[in-house]
């Protein structure tokens, strides 16, 4: 379900922490509802939201946020060690954003899904935008 739209301030202060930047295709696309689905090679996939701590109501909507669930799948075997988590799927499979090239603290456009079972990453769009 997705969350009331999301202030560019919020997801600052998530970039802040992560210590990245995220694409801003994938923010502003965020930045409408943080959160909600997306269909993608015909599975649905629910979109992880930024924290928005604005409000009480906003915190708890979005304590499970892209930083928990990230944490959570770099514990997992195979789970790419620069991945940032942007929706769940099935069966534990994420959509994941990855550095640029270079390794660097810029997330590229690219959108993989990670598959649990084999541990593999599929490329399946430019951007969060063919996933609409």
């Amino acid at each position: 379900m997705p969350h009331p739209s999301i202030d560019a301030a919020e997801i600052i202060k998530t970039e802040t922490r992560a210590e990245v930047t995220f694409p801003p295709v994938f923010k502003q696309f965020m930045m409408k509802s943080n959160g909600g689905t997306v269909e993608a090679d015909g599975e649905i996939w629910v979109l992880v939201p930024f924290h928005d701590a604005t409000t009480p109501e906003r915190r708890r909507a979005t304590a499970i946020d892209i930083l928990q669930e990230t944490k959570s799948a770099r514990k997992w075997d195979d789970f790419p060690p620069d991945g940032f988590v942007i929706a769940m799927g099935e069966e534990g499979d994420c959509l994941v954003l990855l550095p640029d090239e270079e390794g660097g603290d810029v997330l590229e456009d690219t959108i993989y899904a990670w598959e649990s079972e084999s541990g593999e990453l599929v490329e399946l769009g430019d951007s969060i935008e063919d996933l609409e």
